[in-house]
């Protein structure tokens, strides 16, 4: 994924077992890095 120069590579793993949606999962990224102010 590029954003404007920055060229991101995401990798994806699921767990099978895992209660979660992708939804989840990004909006707790997201969550996690506002309060880490790691933007």
């Amino acid at each position: 994924m590029r954003m404007g120069s920055t060229t991101y590579i995401i990798g994806v793993h699921f767990s099978t077992e895992s209660k979660d949606t992708l939804e989840d999962k990004i909006k707790r990224l997201m969550r996690d890095d506002v309060k880490a102010d790691n933007f």
